[in-house]
Order: structure tokens, then sequence, then C-alpha cells
């Protein structure tokens, strides 16, 4: 994987990532996913962040748009149950670093247990440095419903998985009865693939509201993951 020097909004609204090998890459988003800690079963938190390839709009299969590749580019494991600071600024780190526009999590109680205080801490903490990390609730959840969604996105050769990667060994133990929330990474790969799935990237190329109100002093949209 080239390393990301500089993200940045383009013209057309797409987001444009700079790589060390003087190359560039271009996404129509990227989003992320999280698993928070589960003190019951013993795992710790995981986080993933994809970007979706961009391609042209004009672009379709049959009588559908055609979908961008989904590019891994960051994933996480908090080293343990209780660190959950610096599995939260880590994960607010790779967000600026990315461009990350969203992360899909659990954001309320679940199965008896609140997971509303994990998806708050992370609202806390990413307003203290002054950086957008918007929190939606994750579709899908606790449904095999979403590993089908991982499946038509890896037959169709469009979700990257890396060979090293902890979600790839993860998927690796995946049968057709497993309960996603039984794996962290496998978990949090399903809320970012049926976010996706769910939220197809609209881009928007400036804030012509905006426009309208300031014609002579327009200011571009900020990209998201970027501090305000």
């Amino acid at each position: 994987m080239n390393v990301v020097l500089k993200s940045k909004q383009s013209e057309k609204g797409t987001i444009l990532h700079e790589l060390a090998n003087g190359e560039s890459k271009e996404y129509q988003a990227i989003r992320g996913g999280i698993s928070w800690p589960h003190l019951e079963s013993g795992l710790p938190g995981y986080f993933c962040i994809y970007g979706e390839e961009w391609v042209r709009s004009s672009a379709k299969i049959g009588n559908e748009d055609r979908r961008g590749k989904l590019c891994h580019l960051s994933e996480g494991e908090a080293s343990s149950l209780t660190s959950l600071s610096i599995f939260l600024d880590t994960i607010l780190n790779e967000s600026l670093r990315f461009g990350c526009e969203k992360f899909y999590a659990l954001t309320a109680k679940f199965k008896d247990e609140d997971f509303g205080g994990y998806a708050e801490a992370l609202r806390r903490v990413s307003y203290e440095r002054h950086i957008s990390c918007p929190v939606e609730e994750a579709p899908w959840v606790n449904s095999r419903i979403s590993l089908q969604y991982v499946d038509k996105w890896i037959r169709a050769g469009l979700l990257e998985i890396p060979e090293k990667s902890l979600v790839r060994k993860q998927m690796g133990n995946v049968t057709k009865d497993t309960n996603p929330e039984e794996f962290n990474a496998v978990n949090a790969l399903c809320f970012v693939v049926c976010g996706f799935e769910r939220d197809k990237p609209v881009i928007s190329s400036r804030n012509w509201r905006e426009k309208v109100r300031n014609p002579s002093g327009f200011r571009p949209q900020k990209l998201p993951g970027r501090r305000f």
C-alpha cells in the first residue's frame, strides 16, 4: 500500500490522495466502520477505512450506475479493552489523514449492552480536537444480510481485502452461519460496506447556497475529516 502524503478535495468534489510515489488516487467518498470494544466477549475495538474509487457518473452496467471499487485504506485494533483513549485518537488521526467523511457503528443499546457511550466519547474527543468525525448508526446490524452484501461486493471484484490485514484473517473463519459480531474486524467491515451499499456517494463540487449568499467570496466545501 502506497503512503498517502496529502488528501484534498478536487474541483469536482472528489477526494484526491497524493501518494509518496508521485501518483495520485481519486475517490468518490471515504468512510469507515467501527466495532466498539465488547466487554462480555472480550473483543477489543477495531476500525477500518475504505474509499470508493471514482468512476464517471455516465458509466453504467445495464440500467444501474457503475460502482467504484472499495479500496482498503487503513485498519486498527485497540491494544486492549481498556485503551479506549488511544483507540479513539487513532481513529481521529487516520480520519484526518485520509479525509474520512464519516464512520458507521453501533450508536445505541444493542443486546443489553449500551454502545452509545462509545459513540458519544468519539464525538466529544473529535470536538475537543476540532476534527469533523460524524458517527452514524450502522445499517442492517446483527443480520446475515450484511455478510451477503460483503459477498456481493467481493464477487463483483469491488472489495479490496489485503492479504495481511486482520479482516482478511478473520474472513477466513466466516461461514454462512456466522454472526458478524463474533469477529470485530468482520463486524466493522460489514458496517462500512453496508453503508456504501445503502448510502451511495453523491459528489457535490461546490456549495452553491454559499455561492448565492456570497458570490464575491465563495469558499469551497471543507474536506471531510478536516479540522474545523
